[in-house]
């Protein structure tokens, strides 16, 4: 036998009953709606994610951040715990978290007056590991400065949140931030060449 040989399919003799073909599309529109019902919410799609694959910590921080973007800290927070746990190097993960702890300590202090101090050390303990797994990223630092800046004290958030000017010198929201700080901390003079850069 010589020359190229060749594969296909058989194509099968006849018309297919029209009956056939609307069944055919009957069950590919059925399927189709079910799968949108998965997706109706940004929540559900991470959520029907992490029924199928649950250490996923990219679903696992992306539906923490969701769940904390609808106000529902307890569990975005436990979520975004999880996500630490899956992936402890993450600085991004640490982060994440840090900050959602914080946004859960502002909501508290909304209803009962002050933050939860335990929800603050918690949070400041996740962003200073962001810090040390990262330092040389400007988005932990600038996390961190701005918690010691609304949690503890302005001069604590000095440091950070001049690193973070200084890993990204063009961004204008770390340099605002540090000049913030340096108001607060008493030095309106260094704020005003922080506010210039």
């Amino acid at each position: 036998m010589t020359g190229v040989q060749t594969w296909a399919l058989p194509i099968l003799p006849g018309r297919y009953p029209q009956w056939a073909v609307a069944a055919l599309a009957l069950a590919a529109g059925t399927a189709t709606e079910l799968r949108n019902r998965d997706y109706r919410t940004v929540e559900s799609i991470w959520e029907d994610t992490l029924a199928k694959a649950p250490t996923n910590a990219r679903a696992l921080a992306n539906l923490g951040l969701r769940y904390a973007e609808l106000g529902r800290y307890t569990e975005a927070v436990d979520i975004l715990r999880r996500a630490v746990e899956l992936v402890p190097d993450s600085a991004g993960a640490h982060c994440d978290l840090g900050n959602t702890l914080l946004q859960q300590a502002r909501h508290a202090a909304g209803q009962q007056g002050r933050p939860d101090p335990a929800l603050v050390a918690s949070a400041m303990g996740s962003l200073r590991e962001a810090v040390r797994i990262d330092p040389a990223n400007a988005l932990p630092q600038s996390a961190l400065g701005n918690a010691l800046l609304d949690f503890g004290s302005p001069t604590e958030a000095l440091g950070p949140l001049r690193r973070a000017t200084e890993l990204d010198p063009l961004n204008a929201d770390h340099q605002f931030n540090y000049g913030n700080a340096l108001v607060r901390a008493d030095r309106p003079a260094d704020a005003a060449i922080a506010y210039a850069a």
